[in-house]
């Protein structure tokens, strides 16, 4: 995945915190005691995109049918917190903030997912860092809500996207020394263990993403290193330590990570299916034997179907028009069986952990005859409009309903 693409990724989850709070000033409603209810969608496919959804679904069919993988290994599936996200800045230490999460975080165990992944970026949360305390102390309560709730947890680290259009916190590495930076990470990596223990920290996290973002490059070896020295400074070993990479990136990541003994797991990213040569499905399982192999445990921090054929992802993968792809309800289908096929992955293969990324689609979508000419950004905004508004009245998807249904067998 290159670098535009994470971008892409965090803006529409910085707009949807905004959307999400903006709903939340207008309406109180506990959804404790609501009844989730599915709201049927179109998923008659236009014929725009009937070539591109012929080509995805041939994919998730060939594969089965090549692979087929089966087992019964008891998975934790969870969900992406975007309501914590660091990159909201000092949104996270509004009135509302802590409100917007706890809404989240209700609908999403009435779905029946058993963990949330949250990502805490460098260099919000170092300690000469402005109002670093304050943060602090969000993402403890925070955790204390997760707790309560008998939630497992993982948070991944990585730096803050300094793009403007990304985020307010007017961060920048232009000054900032690769030892700075690390020593930096490593200093949260250490109070995150210390004071918050997530059951799972990745430390290392998209190594192509992270590199491009801070402009300097890291090595294999100096990451290895880095991994190290976190460990050394880690006394809690009920927190599992954890790097990885997507499947877009070289295996060479998994191969040396695999063999770090500081490490408890890899941590997979698994976006696009295929660039016309490499079909990254099958990189997932690569990637998964070779941590295996190396006798370490296996986590998906993010999942989800990228809507791009194989010339596309090859070509222009950063296009933000394949992005905006998501919000229709007639993806609603692939969407099921890309989750579909990564839990019997999961399932076979003896994974940890799953956290598809975009679980606001589990509480609705756009129908595209109405929504075909909207602008990507109205299509981002709308889509978070709409599953606020249903997070608020207890309704989900059929993809929601789909995700309810699968993980079904592994709820308390």
């Amino acid at each position: 995945m290159q670098k535009k693409k994470k971008l892409l990724l965090i803006s529409a989850a910085i707009i949807f915190l905004i959307v999400f709070l903006q709903a939340l000033k207008q309406s109180r409603n506990n959804v404790e005691n609501l009844q989730q209810t599915v709201v049927t969608a179109d998923t008659s496919v236009p014929q725009e995109y009937s070539e591109l959804y012929s080509e995805l679904e041939t994919a998730l069919n060939e594969f089965e049918v090549t692979y087929s993988p089966e087992g019964n290994h008891e998975v934790i599936y969870g969900a992406d917190l975007l309501t914590a996200n660091t990159h909201r800045g000092t949104d996270l230490l509004a009135r509302n903030a802590m409100a917007g999460n706890i809404l989240y975080l209700d609908n999403l165990q009435k779905l029946g997912v058993r963990g949330v992944s949250i990502s805490m970026q460098y260099p919000l949360l170092l300690n000469d860092y402005p109002q670093s305390d304050k943060y602090w102390q969000f993402y403890k309560d925070l955790v204390q809500e997760i707790r309560k709730r008998g939630l497992t947890i993982h948070i991944d680290i990585g730096p803050i996207l300094p793009q403007k259009e990304y985020s307010e916190l007017n961060v920048s590495y232009d000054n900032l020394s690769k030892e700075e930076y690390l020593l930096g990470k490593k200093e949260i990596a250490v109070r995150i263990t210390n004071e918050l223990q997530p059951d799972y920290l990745t430390v290392v996290n998209e190594p192509d993403t992270e590199t491009a973002s801070i402009g300097h490059t890291i090595t294999i070896p100096e990451y290895v290193d880095f991994i190290n020295d976190v460990h050394a400074e880690i006394t809690d070993e009920s927190v599992k330590l954890g790097a990885g990479t997507g499947t877009w990136s070289s295996q060479d990541y998994v191969e040396s990570f695999s063999q770090t003994s500081s490490l408890d797991f890899i941590d997979l990213h698994m976006y696009p299916l295929s660039n016309g040569t490499t079909n990254y499905l099958q990189v997932l399982i690569s990637m998964i034997e070779t941590a295996k192999k190396n006798d370490k445990k296996v986590v998906l921090g993010e999942v989800w179907l990228y809507k791009a054929s194989s010339s596309e992802v090859s070509e222009r993968m950063d296009h933000p028009d394949v992005f905006a792809r998501d919000a229709f309800s007639f993806w609603a289908p692939l969407d099921q069986k890309l989750l579909e096929t990564v839990a019997k992955v999961a399932e076979a293969y003896e994974v940890d952990y799953i956290a598809p990324f975009w679980s606001k689609y589990y509480f609705g979508y756009l129908d595209y005859a109405e929504a075909r000419q909207y602008s990507n950004l109205r299509l981002v905004s709308e889509t978070n409009e709409v599953a606020v508004e249903h997070m608020k009245k207890g309704r989900i998807s059929e993809t929601g309903a789909f995700y309810k249904s699968l993980i079904s067998p592994y709820k308390d």
